[in-house]
């Protein structure tokens, strides 16, 4: 019972399979990177490319990286229950039950009270009754 064998791409068998001489004699898997001008003394590093074993190697880099990030994106470690005395060995449970039914209705009167009007009072204007 080993792990299971992961998918392998088109590229990666490519890469695996042949060495980077056969690859080099192969003209459908070399991309020549043409330059526009010939300047002298410029030494040029990437006039030949192997898009197959580039691509791999990218796709690689991603399933380590992104992947993880992705598969572990809004998750957490642990749950915390965040209720009113969960974690207080002192309180009764009916202390508890009637602390966290004033905070519920606590939190509702707050949510009432954003609109308020408060008509009760009396507007002025420097002292002096709009009315």
């Amino acid at each position: 019972m080993g792990k299971p064998q992961k998918k392998r791409s088109v590229a990666d068998k490519v890469r695996k399979a042949k060495t980077s001489a056969d690859i080099k004699n192969n003209p459908f898997e070399v991309k020549v990177n043409r330059k526009k001008f010939e300047v002298l003394g410029r030494k040029t590093k990437h006039d030949v490319g192997l898009p197959g074993v580039s691509r791999s190697k990218a796709i690689n880099k991603r399933k380590d990286t992104l992947l993880k990030e992705h598969k572990n994106k809004h998750k957490a470690n642990k749950f915390i229950d965040r209720r009113f005395g969960e974690y207080d060995t002192n309180m009764a449970p009916e202390d508890k039950i009637l602390q966290r039914f004033s905070m519920e209705r606590q939190r509702l009167h707050e949510k009432k009270d954003m609109f308020n009007l408060n008509e009760e009072e009396e507007l002025t204007h420097y002292g002096q009754s709009l009315a």
